[in-house]
Parts: C-alpha cells; structure tokens; sequence
C-alpha cells in the first residue's frame, strides 16, 4: 500500500475518518503515537480525557503513558526557550514552525499543556479490556449490567472446569445423550481422540470470539446398496487387487460406508477414494476391465459428498459441545458473581449491537461524545469482536466514520494471530482508511544498515508475498534505515560485522524429526556459549552478555530443552514458562521457611529453614550451630 501522507507532521487528523497506520518493528510506532498525541492537544485542542489510547498488556499502557507525559513536558520546556539556530529535531521544528511570530500561539499551547499534564492521570490511556471494565462500570443499564460486575476471573481457569465437567460428563452419559451421539461415529471414524487435554482444547478454539459453527448435521445420498456386491467382488480374492495393494482397504470402506448409515470413513480413506481412478495396486492384466473401473469410479464420486458430511457432523458435535460449555460457564460466573476477561469485551460489543439492532445510539453516542479521538496501538492483534466495538462507537447510524479512529500496527503481524489476532478484521479495518489517512513508518530505527539490507535482500529473492491469499493482502515491504546504531556497530574482533544474518544449512540430515530437532539446539547452544567465551564479538565497545541474546523457538518443550543444554554449558538463561510458579526451588524454600515459622518449637524445620537460600545461613555457620542446641533455641 501506498501512503499519501508522508510523515506523521502532513498526515491528516482533523475532522472524521480513519487512519491507518502501518510500522515494522523498530520503526518508531510509539513515538509516533506521542507525536500525534501532541498533535491532538495542541491542533485540535483535544484535552487528555477525550483521547483514548488502547495498547496491549497493562505495562505497555503504562510505559505509553510515561512517553506522552515526557513528551508533553518536552513541549512545555520548548515553550518557554527561546529559538535557537543550531540544528533540531523534526518534532521541535514543527513546534517552532507554530509559534513563528506569533505570541498568542505559544501561549495558547502553553495553556494546553499545562492542561493536559494536569489531566493525564485520568487519561483514559489503557487496555481495551480495561477500557471496556471502565465502559460497564460507567453505564451498567446501557449494558445490561448490575451496578458491580463482580469478581475478574481468567477465562482459562472456568474453562479448565468445564473442559474436566464435560469430559466426565462424556465419560458416564447414557447412550440417549445427543452429545454422546454426535460423537460416536467421528471416535469411530478415528477422526476423533477423546482425551482431558484434546477435549480442552477444542472446548477453547469453540468459544473464541467470532468461532461460528453449524447447528445440524448434513447427510450424503449414498449409493444403492446393490453396489455393495460389485465392489466385494474387486476386493475379494487375488483376481483384480495385489495383495499389498492399499487400495484393498479403502474399498472394503466403500462397501461398509454403503451398507451402513452410520459408518464416516476417515481422512486417509477419504484420501484413497479421491485417488482411486489412479488404480494403484490393481493388476495391470485387469486394468481395463469395466468392474474394476466402474468401482473406481464410484469410490471418486463418493469421496466428496463423505468429506462433507463427516465436516457437517464433526461440526455438529462441536456446536454441540460448544453450547454446552458456553451455558456452563456462564452459570458458574453467574452463580460466583464473576466476569472473564473476554467477558468485559464481549458484554460491552454486544450492548453495542443490541442497541444498533434496534435503532438507538445511546451508549455508542455516549461513548463517542467522551471520547471522540481513539489511537489504537498493535491493532494487527485486534480480532473481529475488538474492532465490531469500535467500529459501532466511531460509525454514526448511517455507518458512516465519525470521529477519529487511529489504528496502528504491523500487518505482517496479523498472520500469526498472536493474542487470538484475526487477519480478516485487519483488512476489514484497513479498508475504512482512504488513501489520504494512511501512513507507512518506512525507516528502521532500531538494526543495524547491514541487517536490514540483508532481510531486504532476502525478501526480494523469496517473495514479498506473506500468505497464498493473493499479492493485495499481506506482504514484506522494504525499509529504510537510519544510523542510530551507527554509534554501537556490532564487532567481532576489530572488524564490524557486515553479514549479520545467517542461515545455516546442513547437507546431511538426520531422517527423525526428533533427532534433527536436537542437533539444531546442540549447534545452538555451542555458538551461543562459543560466542560468549571467545570474547570476540561486541556491540560498540561492550563484549555480548547473554542478556543480548534472544532464542525464538515454536514450543515450550523445546525451550526447556535449549535451557537445559546452555545451562550444561554454563550459559545462564531465562526462558518464558507455563509451569506453575509453586513447582518451583524458591516456593519451595518459601514453605519450609514458613512452616518453621509456624512451628517455633520444632528444631528440625528450623535447621531446615535456617538451610535455605531465603534465610542466608553459610555452611561454616550451619557447621558452628550444629551441636550447639542453645544457639538453635536462641533463634527459634
């Protein structure tokens, strides 16, 4: 896409419509998202409570609101200087551009400022989850909401609860149960392995927002059962099949899926019909003969009407299931007085559809009235019921844009679907902004020159091309880069690196995914701590520590293992983790410490406390206390 506007100084704020925004990593979305902030207070005379900036995670917001604040300060202290000759920076031209011989402006600005300093504890700079907490505390009957929400509860706690009732309830529901029957023939199809853990996470890939299922089942026309003889007659005997041949057991799959209604093949005798007509593993002298083509045939024309009443059952079962849980958990927060987090969204988006539906605007009015300018930062991670919010608070009754909706993100980004991002939505959003409200960040800020020619180059080789859904979706752009890091050059030796990105590739390797999986983490853990101890390599005038080296891998798994051959190796790391925070050495320590305490009289959970790394005792004094029972009493 091409951007009209070409920097964040001419990109166009005033009056309605939405902006789009679109950054690569290190190319300055958050001082963008200051500038703008400025912009806004200072153009439009926007006071901080009007403009809400949304971010994802509660530290982000916090550190982007330290960033507006140090800004507007940096403002104010460029109002009350003088104009100076030597050289600055874009932002303070522009600031000086406004004041020009003009008084009145500055001290307008001034006033502006002060303002917004004064006010920016109460700006509504947050989450969206948080955001939408304030929106149902604020207008409970809007929402249909009690005066208190109750308790906020993670969605994944009630969700381990309904997965455990469901997979029990499967376990011991009669034969008459319509669950139970939905999911008979895909566990004997083999399409189905009904386990606590695949049941959980089925449970949450039904229940995300914007997940919509069929709610009946589709039944193929299957053909008469007089084929049933002709197709045993191929399969039997030695006559028309190899006795290897795979094609012998798909074909007996044809003859039961005939013969019997409830009978769903699976996906690999799907596969075998579909490819039938090929006739591998039918005896050339037969190849020909018309019972043996007449079946083939049959077995191709029935691959697809299969196909799409198993995916019409599979999908009833989780419709099914889906229902089920959803009613349960909204039980259990009802009866505990609890919200989700995904609650908080879903209550607020659908008060705004309820409301839309019957033609009033008072809570997307009120909202909009409030808050009239919204900057969303990482909108790339917005899914479908996040931007249907905003949407219905910035569009007026006729759906056209009211306000200003600023959405800011890398849409290479949305492909991952990280924090459940829809692609979809992205480009939804994308469309509403014209060509005149859009601005792509081009200049990378952050790596090295080398670096970024290098992924340019890389990028141009392979393809700009990010999906298979066509060139107008998703794709790599080449960036620019300033010399920020020209100062702080990566150095191995004396000589700067000048091919900082390295593929490597190994002609000979192993067949077992597992066995290739472990060489890689070997030969990464030996460059990493090889890297680390030849002392060689440097950014600026610092050696590497291993707090400059990040490791991305696909699965925790694979993470603890990479931790534990760097930790071989004498290489400390830190690594994100699902496991529970009381399995650890430290909360362990914490017990026995606690314990102790609870127990003064008891010597040995003393001696066992005084042992751990949170009370501090050394060896020699342990050594000392040991046969000293006064000196235990005396500390108990």
């Amino acid at each position: 896409m091409s951007a009209t506007a070409k920097d964040w100084q001419t990109l166009r704020l005033n009056g309605d419509g939405r902006t789009l925004i679109e950054a690569s990593a290190g190319t300055g979305k958050t001082w963008t998202i200051a500038a703008l902030y400025l912009r806004f207070l200072l153009e439009d005379g926007r006071t901080p409570r009007q403009i809400v900036v949304t971010t994802f995670g509660d530290a982000a917001a916090q550190e982007l609101r330290e960033r507006v604040r140090r800004n507007i300060q940096w403002a104010l202290n460029c109002s009350a200087s003088s104009t100076g000759t030597e050289s600055v920076s874009p932002q303070e031209a522009w600031l000086r551009s406004r004041w020009a011989d003009c008084d009145d402006v500055r001290e307008q600005d001034q006033r502006r400022l002060l303002t917004a300093l004064a006010e920016l504890d109460v700006a509504p700079i947050t989450t969206l989850h948080s955001l939408c907490r304030r929106i149902l505390t604020e207008h409970p009957f809007a929402c249909g909401m009690p005066f208190s929400i109750g308790q906020l509860v993670a969605s994944e706690t009630v969700l381990e609860e309904v997965a455990a009732d469901q997979w029990r309830h499967l376990q011991q529901c009669e034969d008459e149960d319509t669950l139970w029957q939905a999911a008979q023939p895909l566990l004997a199809s083999g399409r189905m392995k009904l386990t606590p853990a695949w049941l959980r996470q089925q449970i949450a890939a039904c229940l995300k927002p914007g997940v919509s299922l069929p709610d009946a089942s589709a039944t193929a026309q299957r053909p008469d059962l007089s084929w049933v003889p002709r197709v045993r007659c191929v399969v039997e005997g030695d006559v028309y099949l190899n006795k290897t041949a795979k094609l012998r057991r798909f074909l007996e799959a044809l003859a039961q899926y005939i013969e019997d209604p409830a009978f769903i093949p699976d996906g690999d005798t799907l596969e075998g019909w579909e490819n039938a007509p090929a006739a591998t593993g039918v005896k050339k002298a037969v190849l020909n003969a018309p019972e043996v083509t007449e079946v083939l045939a049959l077995a191709a024309d029935c691959a697809t009407p299969a196909r799409a009443e198993l995916e019409a059952r599979e999908g009833a079962f989780f419709s099914q299931l889906a229902d089920a849980a959803r009613q349960q958990m909204q039980q259990r927060l009802q009866t505990r007085n609890q919200l989700t987090y995904d609650d908080l969204l879903t209550r607020v988006h659908d008060a705004l559809v309820r409301e839309q539906v019957a033609g009033t605007r008072v809570l997307a009015d009120a909202l909009y009235q409030a808050w009239p300018v919204a900057l969303v930062d990482e909108f790339q991670d917005t899914d479908g019921t996040q931007y249907g919010l905003l949407d219905a608070v910035y569009s007026d009754a006729q759906g056209a844009s009211r306000g200003r909706l600023v959405m800011i993100g890398d849409p290479k980004q949305a492909i991952y679907g990280f924090r459940g991002g829809d692609i979809h939505a992205y480009l939804r959003a994308a469309a509403r902004a014209s060509d005149d409200d859009r601005l792509t960040l081009g200049t990378n800020h952050r790596s090295s020159r080398p670096l970024v020619a290098a992924l340019n180059e890389l990028y141009a080789a392979c393809g700009h091309a990010l999906t298979d859904k066509g060139a107008a979706d998703i794709g790599y752009q080449p960036v620019e880069v300033s010399d920020r890091r020209a100062k702080t050059p990566y150095r191995v030796g004396n000589d700067v690196c000048d091919k900082p990105l390295s593929i490597h590739y190994l002609a000979s390797c192993p067949d077992g995914a597992e066995e290739r999986r472990r060489l890689a983490l070997e030969t990464c853990a030996n460059q990493i701590a090889e890297l680390l101890e030849s002392g060689k390599h440097r950014i600026g005038e610092q050696p590497v520590s291993p707090s400059d080296i990040a490791v991305l891998l696909p699965t925790h798994h694979v993470i603890a293992q990479l931790r534990g051959l760097l930790r071989e190796r004498r290489v400390p790391c830190v690594s994100a983790s699902r496991a529970s925070v009381f399995a650890t050495d430290t909360a362990r320590e914490l017990q026995i410490l606690l314990y102790a305490i609870a127990n003064p009289g008891a010597i040995r959970p003393l001696r066992a406390a005084v042992a751990t790394r949170l009370w501090g005792a050394s060896f020699d004094e342990l050594r000392e206390w040991a046969d000293d029972p006064v000196r235990w009493h005396g500390i108990a």
